[in-house]
This record gives C-alpha cells, sequence and structure tokens, in this order.
C-alpha cells in the first residue's frame, strides 16, 4: 500500500490520501501496468491508430504518464495546461467551458470533443459533460489545433480534442481505490478493476465526488461509473463502453459589490439547481483483413437535466430538457502504393440524429422540439514521398437537417443544408529533431437550437451555417528531452453565429478574421 499526500490548486485544493491495491488469483500476482498505448499511437487524424510521425497534422498528446504525474483532479483542469486551450469556470461546477483558438463565448460550439471517437459535444448552448469522464479512466487525450472537419464534421474549426478511455490489460487481475479530501467539504472516492485473459477482459472504474464550494448555496454531487468489455481474436477486436453519471449542483447566483464587501460567499439565489443525469452505450469493432483494416461504432447516449430558478421569487421558472442521440459510423483503413509513393485510405460513412425537447414555466412558457440528423461521406489519404515528406489531402460531404418546433406558439422553421469540407496538409522533416509543416482548407458548424431558438418569445429563427477558410503554418523541434512548436494561423470566418444582448437573439455576422501565433515548448 503507497501513500502520497499531493496539495490540488483549482477546483479542489486538497490534501491527498491514496492507497492502491493489487488483488490476484491464487499462485499468480501481477502488478497492474498501465498501458504505453499513448507514447506510440494516436487515433484522432486518421480515425483509425497510428504512430504520430504517419500523420501530417500536428497532434499534441497528452501521454498516460502525463495525466498520472497531474494534480489534475478532471479533465479540463487537466487541458488548462494546454496551451492554446482556454478553459473557464462559470457556475462552480466542473464542467467548464473549453474554447481552442479565441472563439470565446461560443468555444465550446468550435471545439469538437469525442469520447473514444464519438462526439459528445452538444447541439445546444451547454458545455460538455466532463464529469461523465472520471479522469482515472482515461488513457490518453489527443488535441488536434485546427483541424477535424473532414474527419468529424461541424463544430472542429477551433480544433479538436479526443479523449481516449483505458481497456482491460490482458492478463492481469488488478485493483485500485483511492480518496481524496479537502477543503469546503470536498470528499471524492474513487475505484476501479481490471479482470482480463488473453482474449476477454474487463475493466471497471466509478466515483463519488461531492463538496460545498466555497460559495455558500454552490453544494455540488456527482456520482458516475464506467465498464469496458472487449474480446479479443487474431483478427480484430470486439468492445462494449457503456457509461452513466448523476449530477446535483446548486446555483448561489450572481453578487453586487455592496454583497461582495459584505460577505463574498452569500447565496443570492436559494433554492436554484441544475441537475444533469446521462447515459452511454458505445459498441464497435475492428476486423483486419488482407493488410486493410476495418471498423464499426454504434452508439447510444441520453441526457436529462431538470432545473429551477428564482426558487425563492414569484417568478420561479422550472427548466427540464432531454436528450437522446443515436450514431453510426462504419469506416475503412486500405494502404497501398503508386509506384514509388505508399498511400493509405481512410474513408467512411457517419451518420447521427440528434433529438432535443425542453419545457419550462409557469413564468417563461415554452416547449422547443428540436432534431439535427446528419449524414456524411469522408475520405482521407496520406502519401509518403520517401522517408521525410508527408501528404494528407480529405473532403466531407454532409447533408444536415436542422430546425425548431414550438409545441405552445406553433412557431416552427427547419432548413437542409449540404456542406462541404476539405483539408490538405503537407509535413516534411528538415532533419530527425526538426520538421516543418502546412496546411489549410474549410470547416463549418451547424447552428444549434439555441442559435435559432428564443426562449423569451418562443419563436424560431433559423441562421446559415457558420464556415471558415482556415489556414496554418509551424514548425516542431526536438532537443534531447525538450520539445518545441511553432504555429501560426488564420481563420476567414462567414456567418459567425453571435448573441445579440439587445434583442436576445443570435445572428449571423458580416465576415471575420481570427489569426494568432502559438509558441509551446516542454
Amino acid at each position: 500500500m503507497h501513500f502520497f499526500y499531493e496539495w490540488r490548486h483549482g477546483f479542489f485544493p486538497s490534501l491527498v490520501l491514496t492507497g492502491l491495491l493489487s488483488a490476484a488469483s491464487p499462485g499468480h500476482t501481477q502488478q497492474h501496468k498501465p498501458a504505453q498505448l499513448a507514447d506510440e499511437v494516436v487515433v484522432t487524424a486518421t480515425r483509425f491508430t497510428e504512430p504520430p510521425q504517419d500523420s501530417p497534422v500536428g497532434v499534441t498528446v497528452i501521454t498516460a504518464d502525463e495525466i498520472r504525474n497531474s494534480t489534475a483532479a478532471t479533465v479540463p483542469e487537466l487541458l488548462t495546461r494546454v496551451p492554446g486551450i482556454h478553459v473557464r469556470d462559470s457556475s462552480g461546477s466542473p464542467n467548464w467551458q473549453v474554447d481552442m483558438r479565441g472563439f470565446g463565448i461560443t468555444g465550446d460550439q468550435n471545439t469538437l470533443v469525442l469520447l473514444d471517437g464519438q462526439r459528445i459535444s452538444e447541439n445546444e448552448q451547454t458545455s460538455v459533460n466532463w464529469m461523465g469522464i472520471p479522469l482515472s479512466s482515461v488513457e490518453r487525450i489527443e488535441i488536434m489545433r485546427g483541424s477535424g472537419a473532414v474527419l468529424y464534421g461541424g463544430g472542429a474549426t477551433g480544433g479538436t480534442i479526443n479523449i481516449i478511455t483505458k481497456s482491460a490489460q490482458k492478463s492481469t487481475r488488478s485493483a485500485t481505490v483511492g480518496t481524496t479530501v479537502g477543503s469546503y467539504g470536498t470528499y471524492d472516492y474513487r475505484a476501479g478493476a481490471n479482470f482480463a485473459g488473453d482474449s476477454v477482459g474487463l475493466l471497471l472504474n466509478t466515483e463519488h465526488l461531492e463538496t460545498n464550494n466555497y460559495r455558500f448555496g454552490n453544494r455540488f454531487r456527482d456520482q458516475n461509473a464506467q465498464a469496458d468489455l472487449r474480446f479479443s481474436g487474431s483478427r480484430g477486436t470486439l468492445y462494449a463502453k457503456l457509461g452513466t453519471d448523476d449530477q446535483q449542483l446548486l446555483f448561489p447566483g450572481t453578487l453586487t459589490q455592496a454583497q461582495i464587501a459584505l460577505n463574498p460567499r452569500l447565496n443570492a439565489t436559494p433554492g436554484d439547481f441544475g441537475n444533469m443525469s446521462s447515459n452511454y452505450v458505445n459498441l464497435g469493432g475492428n476486423l483486419n483483413f488482407s493488410g486493410a483494416e476495418f471498423a464499426l461504432n454504434a452508439g447510444y447516449r441520453t441526457k436529462n437535466a431538470p432545473s429551477a430558478f428564482f426558487v425563492a421569487t414569484p417568478f420561479r421558472n422550472n427548466i427540464h430538457t432531454s436528450v437522446d442521440v443515436w450514431s453510426l459510423t462504419p469506416r475503412a483503413k486500405i494502404p497501398f502504393a503508386l509506384g514509388s509513393v505508399n498511400n493509405t485510405l481512410v474513408a467512411g460513412v457517419d451518420w447521427d440524429q440528434w433529438n432535443y425537447n425542453s419545457t419550462a414555466g409557469p413564468s417563461i412558457i415554452g416547449n422547443p422540439v428540436s432534431t439535427q440528423r446528419n449524414a456524411a461521406w469522408y475520405f482521407q489519404n496520406t502519401s509518403a514521398f520517401g522517408a521525410r515528406t508527408l501528404l494528407s489531402v480529405g473532403g466531407r460531404a454532409q447533408s444536415t437537417n436542422y430546425g425548431v418546433t414550438d409545441q405552445i406558439s406553433s412557431s416552427a422553421a427547419s432548413r437542409n443544408e449540404n456542406l462541404r469540407a476539405f483539408e490538405i496538409a503537407l509535413r516534411h522533416k528538415l532533419g530527425s529533431a526538426w520538421d516543418i509543416y502546412g496546411k489549410f482548407g474549410n470547416s463549418f458548424r451547424v447552428p444549434n437550437v439555441n442559435d435559432i431558438y428564443n426562449l423569451f418569445s418562443a419563436t424560431v429563427t433559423i441562421l446559415d451555417p457558420q464556415t471558415s477558410h482556415d489556414r496554418e503554418l509551424g514548425t516542431n523541434f526536438d532537443l534531447g528531452r525538450a520539445s518545441y512548436r511553432l504555429a501560426l494561423y488564420e481563420m476567414d470566418t462567414n456567418n459567425d453565429i453571435h448573441f445579440n444582448p439587445v434583442t436576445f437573439g443570435n445572428v449571423n455576422l458580416p465576415p471575420t478574421r481570427r489569426y494568432g501565433a502559438e509558441l509551446s515548448g516542454k
């Protein structure tokens, strides 16, 4: 049993006491060893496992060792250490807003978040349910800045974050337990177990977190569990990933300067709350056949979010939102040669349907019902010209139907759009430790339900999809244990979606240009 003390900054300033227990079968003892997959392969850039050096797109990987050695308690806390990612806490919940490349309040809608390659970014103006992903279950995190539209579709203009969860380790039986005790009534309990033979394995992770937070009336509680069951054979793998999460959060409200001077911990809105429960199932597998690889994922996800505002006043409003998402993503990776040029073609089809229903009252009356359906095909071909130069060319064609109907006011509108994305990327190695790269393409974002539905007037205003033309130049340099990265980027956005505080509605903006530089080293 190992004990260590650790001070945590940010959401959980805490004194940590952790015990690690290993369980073994009679006559056999084996210490659980985390997989080293993070240092060897990435999947974000092609939707298949690839060595990082085979991808012309710069992918940043937060490895298993970096996660284990960090003091972060949640995935957003971990992302705060990544240059170019801005994380904001606005409610006392660890479901923070994540923004790549300066989109501000719409950062969540322009930063695509994936869990094991499946979209978990919402088609509404809410943050990703980060607390449904306990940090103890994360194997690695892959980050593509300014990329992902070709392979994953809308909402990736700022970039893509793919969270890869752990899977059962072969021929291993182990268990882990841990606890965190901190200030403001913070308690965090974690447990995990790995049971696996040569071909069948099961991994379980669960966590219970509760904290009163700094403000009175800002109590937060979360309970979650995840399971990974898989069968591995000589030609491929079949797996089922399941997860459940239940959250309860009290809102303390905003304070005036006078209230802050009196007591900064005051509760301005007693009784206000926002709760959420969610579940997901991800079934999939891959098959290797004659050098090619075929994969299929089928996903289902639900969310129920009851909340209440102005509870202690005559203007109390109850809001209940439910969401369910279906997805199907078959794809293939086919290597081939043209003369002396080795190629890898990735092609696939994406289909998903997102259903939304929200009720409110009594002061705010509205019942918006929304469905967004996406059907797309895509390809990405990577060509190796010798050992130093990689060229990637990809395209995506997507048909999208989106709209809202209010069940009470009968206001309704919908639209069908045919959207396109492409990207061309080139990387050239100047030596064993130095490479340069460039890429350009276009991306898009489909308006979400809150973009086109006005809660206060119960009316629907259809907006145009946001499109962006993106360019980037960069270099990577490794020097011993140190690595450095410099990137210059520019994005020309059309129909940027923006909230108008005068009308309490959203509008499409005139053409907008964003540009910046990213310099990082570690």
